[in-house]
């Protein structure tokens, strides 16, 4: 459970791997660019009209795995029924935004989304996380998840913005070689009995893209009202 939580692909973990070696990139495609900003000045509304579209992704991806004695593959629901995904395929948009050397995950859904909500959120380089936090709504959450417990940024009705690393330069990878930030994961997670794993999964990639993150950032209790691009969500949150 632990390894599906964390986003690792239920088939084919080994072969899918993305390792970085020497002639990789040397730097994230996610470009926080630098901020001539005094640690010690009170912080500033910096809000963006609209996230780029290629910060964004729905979640829209059901992974489903059966409890039971056969393999794992075997137990894969391609077609799960409506009771047993956490939400509906689509329901939830997230992007990615920034405040100083900060990644800030925008998670934003349906009236109601967030209460017993279990959020795991990770940046990877392939499929190996290089920071992973979770967070959960405020019906609290059953599971054990992975990850650090996420730091709320801002917050709206139905909206919620976590801090995340995302590193810019190149890291060395416990696997061996190094790797750079190519991807955001976001999965909203399911216990239900009769099933290992059931969730519903969403995935910002700019492995092949450079991409500027926007600041999205003010003082506690500043109101941030942003677009997500390409998906059409107009969202609201205050800031902590």
């Amino acid at each position: 459970m632990f390894a599906v939580l964390a986003g690792v692909a239920v088939v084919g973990v080994v072969a899918l791997l993305v390792l970085r070696g020497d002639d990789g990139p040397d730097s994230s495609g996610f470009v926080f660019e630098a901020d001539e900003v005094d640690p010690a000045a009170p912080r500033t509304l910096a809000v963006p009209d609209l996230i780029d579209a290629r910060l964004v992704a729905r979640v829209d991806l059901p992974v489903v795995v059966r409890s039971g004695g056969a393999e794992e593959f075997e137990r894969i629901v391609t077609r799960p029924p409506d009771r047993v995904l956490p939400a509906a395929p689509g329901d939830l948009v997230i992007g990615l935004a920034r405040a100083g050397d900060e990644g800030r995950v925008v998670i934003t859904g349906p009236a109601g989304w967030t209460e017993g909500a279990c959020i795991v959120a990770s940046i990877t380089s392939g499929l190996l996380p290089l920071d992973t936090v979770h967070w959960e709504g405020p019906g609290g959450c059953p599971l054990a998840l992975p990850g650090l417990a996420a730091t709320e940024r801002c917050r709206g009705d139905d909206t919620v913005v976590l801090a995340i690393d995302v590193p810019q330069d190149a890291v060395v990878l416990p696997t061996g070689g190094s790797g750079v930030a190519e991807a955001l994961r976001v999965q909203l997670v399911h216990d239900i009995d009769g099933f290992d794993t059931a969730s519903i999964r969403g995935r910002v990639d700019v492995s092949d893209l450079n991409v500027d993150v926007p600041l999205l950032d003010g003082p506690p209790g500043a109101e941030a009202q942003f677009e997500l691009g390409g998906a059409g969500a107009r969202v609201s949150c205050v800031f902590s």
